[in-house]
């Protein structure tokens, strides 16, 4: 038997639909709704298999309570019912089993009910394994995210940018039309609302199948990344800078490497997100006050400052007054050669990128100090 609940905010028609689905004798019906709020209610104490849910709900939206209902409960199934052959396309789109136009009629109601069986079938028969070695997610420079070593694949592009997006958010619930706005930003609201449902179904398909449970939460048209037992370089990277916050003057040498080695690039760099460059630049001004704080700490460790040097040069790559810091620190240890490197490869940068040449007070410090 296929256990059933029904939500229509008109009584007759969950009387009509209730007595077609126990005519064929496939279903138990387990429940029926006049609101959202009635099945919330008892949501923890019933069992069902699918969902027929009236896409027109008075007060709330059918689409947004089954992307509720998909959040809280892993192996159920949707089947939206509708006036309005319009919703048709939106129902496969939101990957429903399928849709029914009332009237309901037994022919359809058949064909319905094998698409059911079919996907439970399906659906009981998948293996989901459970998480026990972290995922590894990157976010520094690009997202990169990796199950047991091996890179995951994401179904689309945009797949992959939620996922960044909800787990720059990660544990907060945001808005549905931020998203939207974030991701689509010159897309119809109708067709990003639709976008949206798509990743999202797409985004839970492969959580689900890296081990995740329930990962994605959905509540008051507002959507929450929950991962647990996931390595996450930003939120490790963050800890130390915190470290090195209380107390600059304890931070070890081994913290201060961790650090270098977190930090590969700018918060999702390559992926270049437009909604991302504010806390990219929020990090990397974090970072760039780290270094300087550092490479003064480390004055005497010609090492350790030319590689706080060499991350800052990064970030500001004609700054005359980095290179001859670096230039001081590679001539203490005797790298002459590294250091005419160091200043030829400045020249041609700031007069291939700028059609400038070294200012005079650099010219003369290279003949005095490298040249000779």
């Amino acid at each position: 038997m296929i256990r059933a609940v029904l939500i229509d905010d008109e009584p007759l028609a969950i009387r009509l639909l209730q007595s077609r689905l126990e005519a064929t004798e496939d279903y138990e019906i387990v429940g029926t709704y006049v609101s959202e709020d009635g099945l919330q209610a008892e949501l923890k104490s019933i069992d069902f298999d699918v969902a027929f849910i009236d896409i027109d709900l008075q007060g709330t939206n059918g689409m947004d309570l089954a992307e509720f209902l998909l959040s809280e409960i892993e192996r159920i199934q949707v089947v939206f019912v509708t006036a309005y052959e319009e919703y048709a396309v939106r129902a496969f789109e939101l990957h429903a089993v399928d849709y029914l136009l009332k009237p309901v009629m037994d022919e359809r109601l058949n064909k319905t009910t094998k698409r059911l069986k079919e996907a439970m079938v399906l659906l009981h028969s998948e293996v989901r394994e459970e998480v026990h070695e972290p995922v590894q997610i990157y976010s520094f420079q690009e997202l990169m995210v990796y199950r047991h070593k091996e890179l995951v694949n994401w179904k689309t592009s945009k797949v992959k940018e939620l996922f960044a997006y909800l787990f720059t958010y990660h544990e907060q619930y945001i808005d549905r039309d931020l998203i939207i706005e974030a991701l689509w930003p010159e897309e119809d609201y109708k067709r990003s609302k639709i976008h949206l449902h798509t990743c999202v179904y797409h985004l839970r398909k492969l959580l689900h199948s890296l081990g995740f449970h329930q990962p994605i939460s959905f509540s008051d048209k507002c959507y929450s990344l929950s991962l647990s037992n996931v390595q996450n370089d930003v939120d490790e990277w963050q800890a130390l800078m915190n470290e090195f916050e209380r107390d600059p003057d304890k931070f070890s040498t081994h913290q201060f490497d961790r650090v270098l080695h977190l930090y590969k690039g700018k918060y999702l760099e390559r992926n270049d997100y437009n909604w991302a460059r504010d806390r990219s630049s929020t990090y990397q001004y974090k970072m760039i006050q780290f270094l300087n704080v550092m490479k003064k700490k480390y004055k005497g460790q010609h090492e350790k400052a030319l590689k706080c040097l060499a991350f800052l040069a990064q970030e500001d790559p004609y700054s005359e007054d980095l290179l001859k810091e670096e230039l001081d620190h590679l001539r203490a240890i005797g790298q002459l050669a590294e250091a005419k490197s160091k200043y030829a490869e400045f020249v041609r940068r700031v007069n291939e990128d700028l059609s400038l040449e070294p200012s005079d007070s650099l010219k003369s410090y290279y003949r005095a100090h490298i040249q000779s």
